[in-house]
């Protein structure tokens, strides 16, 4: 197996190993926000709200954990997704695939760290914990175009 493809395998390893354990581990972030969204307050864009619900059979407490474990696996998903177009479209080196992972990693190593609350991005119910997910993939998309 060439480094290329070894180093590719260990930072996806890192991605995945870091957001299950952030879905296993992690609490649910509980926000003032939250209430609004799982209310369906018509202050908030109904989506995410709508995609909370979307979880609501397996009752309030497996909901929201259902739903962290889902933001988690989206962010897992959408980060080696760009992690494997960058290196594949850029032919990037090993230690530039450690700055990709990285810096797709600091927002939720850095979000708890610079917030009173500690909140996890993905492990809160708020529409960031899917939002940057989304982004990631757009992001893959539109360059690839």
């Amino acid at each position: 197996m060439s480094l290329l493809k070894k180093s590719k395998n260990v930072y996806t390893t890192i991605i995945a190993i870091f957001f299950l354990a952030c879905a296993i581990f992690g609490d649910v972030g509980i926000c003032p926000d939250t209430e609004t969204y799982l209310k369906l307050s018509p202050a908030r864009d109904p989506l995410y709200g709508i995609f909370i619900h979307l979880f609501a059979f397996l009752g309030e407490t497996m909901q929201l954990r259902m739903v962290v474990l889902f933001q988690n696996l989206l962010c897992a998903f959408s980060s080696i997704y760009l992690l494997f177009f960058l290196v594949k479209h850029f032919k990037t080196n090993a230690f530039i695939e450690f700055l990709i992972t990285m810096c797709l990693l600091i927002p939720h190593i850095m979000t708890p760290m610079a917030t009173v609350s500690g909140m996890i991005l993905c492990n809160t119910i708020l529409s960031e914990g899917i939002t940057l997910s989304l982004y990631l993939l757009k992001f893959s998309i539109t360059i690839s175009i």
